[in-house]
């Protein structure tokens, strides 16, 4: 539970062997090229053609990668079939890996002929939509037996012959009886349009299209030898040979759906060549060698060391210290609980080379924060069982796995909490009456009067926060020990903790329920004495009336102490309002089962469900939005620097291998 110590790494190697020596780093995954000095005209520069062949290879293959795998799971859920090979964050050989070059060709041609049958079915799509159109226009003329040919124009008479709206045919025959030049036919109606012929004396023939195309007639688009009929079927047999073809086309590219790992491998090699051929650019080259730098972490010098020593026989490496002047990345080093955490802590900030991690304190207080927020019983077994089997699921270590792992280990702060409660989705249950929180009622003593009724829970909320509040003094203390400065430790650190256990001492002392009332003289006098200490030592480092100034200042400094505490009062109210919501969803339900009443019962069920996973959502989405709030601004502003970059060595970033071992 702390960052790795890193060394330097100086290399200076061959220009032949460059690009293994890169590679041998790459396998050991503990170097990360660091920023070299680069002396005039020794830049490397890498072959701008080169690089844009990679970057044109990798973008092939992304683009196939991304239509494989949608065409691949679309067909999957549409025709319920089994499919293993979508997912990612799978590990590789490092063997496997590198020599995934021997394919490449083969892939890529790949790539070409599943580009060219994407567009194939893509144009056969576009076919059956233009011969739906089709079907759709010849639809009115379907019952009219006529080839189009029969309706083309004579030596007297024009002929118009097409459709024309359904609530319109009236209009069109009173038009056609009232007109002695005219002559006309209409068929059964198909949806909204008729077909209909016009006969019209050339004398006539445009005051007759004026007046029908008036009533929106449209000229059928058809002509030859051939009815309706016979060209709709045409149609519907050009289109169940386009869905065959295309049913056939998407079971073969599913079942290319295999090449998908391949694919994804070779995507992450590409990536890796093209981060070698940048970070290239970071350290100085000649015509004959080159030279290196890059942060390793002391604990992985023997490692690297053989891998360089097997890759080359003409390779010189040493390692130094980190000079004074220098931030290396930070390779922070956690069990598998408190890695979790380190997704809060780099919302934030990640921790910088030279301060301690804090993660595996403030994981203690985030996971009870949140427990105490959410406190049922029901919503912890629901988080703990939901975030553990997502984690489970997610075999690459994303973001979203350990929000998932975070959200579980806050269910089962949920569940202690709930069971203090005595809440199971809001109801109580019998065999917890003897829950020590089910009484939420407490007594402070002031003076010779008392505070009575005082919510329980939110004095143990306060309480939380002045617990929280005395760790991130010590963890100031610790920081300061940290860098040689002892005396800074105590009396900025130490001193100002030792006052807030006074502090909660005296909430102990002057809460009845507690029964500690002989904690409230120690503690008054406790933090007093702190209290003088800490104003007294404020301005050991400032000269003259700087010290008197910042000695007031550390005693006004209190108020901002009790604004803290009381920030944590949310946590009260955010599980207040929590626990009142369950209890009317489940009372109102519990009423509805109660009636007998088999629809009341169904509404009763929808309420619960639907009830319960609104308040379950929110009340997660606050207690982590408000929980993180109070790690960042109530813990961290005293003794958290963050600023740091997280360590990324050489080969270690991937889009779909989880790892190359």
């Amino acid at each position: 539970m702390a960052i790795a110590e890193m060394s330097k790494l100086r290399l200076i190697g061959l220009t032949d062997e460059r690009n293994g020596i890169m590679n041998a780093l790459a396998k050991t995954g503990c170097a990360e090229i660091k920023e070299c000095a680069l002396p005039e005209n020794t830049a490397f520069k890498p072959d701008e053609a080169e690089l844009g062949k990679f970057n044109e290879k990798f973008e092939k293959v992304e683009s196939c990668i991304a239509r494989l795998s949608n065409a691949v799971e679309v067909y999957a859920r549409d025709n319920k079939r089994e499919c293993d090979f979508l997912g990612n964050g799978f590990d590789v050989d490092y063997g496997d890996f590198m020599s995934i070059a021997q394919k490449e060709q083969e892939l890529l041609a790949f790539c070409d002929e599943a580009e060219r049958t994407f567009e194939k079915v893509s144009d056969e799509r576009n076919e059956i939509v233009r011969l739906n159109a089709r079907a759709k226009s010849l639809a009115p003329f379907s019952c009219v037996k006529e080839s189009f040919s029969q309706f083309e124009n004579t030596k007297y008479a024009a002929i118009y012959f097409g459709t024309i709206p359904a609530d319109r045919l009236e209009a069109f025959k009173e038009y056609a009886d009232s007109t002695s030049a005219v002559d006309y036919e209409e068929w059964e109606p198909q949806g909204n349009a008729v077909a209909v012929m016009l006969a019209a004396h050339k004398t006539v023939a445009d005051e007759a299209f004026a007046a029908i195309s008036a009533l929106g007639f449209q000229r059928a688009p058809f002509s030859g030898e051939f009815t309706a009929r016979q060209l709709l079927d045409e149609c519907d047999r050009e289109i169940k040979n386009y869905e065959k073809t295309i049913a056939e086309t998407e079971e073969a590219i599913f079942e290319s759906g295999k090449n998908l790992k391949e694919l994804k491998i070779l995507s992450d090699y590409y990536a890796f060549e093209i981060e070698k051929l940048q970070d290239a650019e970071r350290f100085p080259q000649t015509a004959s060698s080159f030279m290196l730098e890059a942060y390793v972490p002391k604990e992985a010098q023997e490692k690297v060391s053989a891998a360089l020593s097997a890759e080359s026989d003409y390779v010189y490496f040493e390692y130094e210290g980190i000079s004074d002047d220098e931030m290396p990345p930070s390779l922070i080093k956690n069990n598998k609980v408190v890695r979790n955490f380190e997704f809060v802590t780099d919302m934030y900030t990640p921790p910088n080379y030279r301060e301690f991690d804090p993660n595996a304190v403030m994981s203690v207080f985030f996971s009870i924060f949140m427990g105490f927020i959410m406190a049922d019983i029901g919503y912890g077994l629901l988080m703990m069982i939901g975030g553990f089997l997502f984690a489970a699921k997610q075999k690459k270590d994303t973001a979203l796995k350990r929000l998932a792992s975070v959200l579980a280990i806050g269910g089962i702060c949920a569940i202690i909490f709930g069971v203090l409660l005595n809440s199971f989705f809001g109801v109580q249950l019998s065999f917890l009456s003897w829950a020590p929180l089910s009484d939420i009622n407490a007594t402070v003593m002031l003076g010779g009067g008392a505070i009575k009724d005082l919510p329980l829970l939110l004095l143990l909320a306060l309480l939380m926060g002045v617990v929280q509040l005395t760790v991130s003094n010590l963890c100031r203390a610790y920081a300061e020990f940290r860098e040689g400065r002892i005396w800074d430790g105590i009396f900025f650190g130490v001193v100002w903790a030792i006052f807030l256990i006074g502090l909660i001492m005296i909430i102990l002392g002057m809460t009845e329920e507690f029964g500690m009332s002989y904690l409230t003289v120690p503690g008054a006098i406790t933090a007093v004495a702190a209290l003088f200490v800490g104003a007294v030592t404020a301005g050991m480092h400032e000269k003259g009336f700087g010290k008197v100034t910042k000695g007031f200042g550390a005693v006004y400094g209190i108020i901002n102490y009790f604004s803290d505490i009381l920030s944590y009062s949310r946590l009260y109210g955010l599980m207040l309002s929590g626990v009142i919501i369950a209890q009317i969803v489940s009372e109102n339900a519990l009423k509805m089962f109660a009636s007998g009443s088999v629809a009341l019962i169904l509404l009763g069920v929808i309420i619960m469900i639907i009830g319960h996973a609104f308040n379950l959502f929110m009340g997660l989405l606050s207690a982590y939005i408000h929980d993180a709030r109070l790690q960042y601004i109530e813990f961290f502003s005293r003794f958290y620097t963050g600023e740091g970059e997280r360590f990324a060595p050489l080969g270690s970033k991937h889009n779909y291998v989880a790892d190359v071992i």
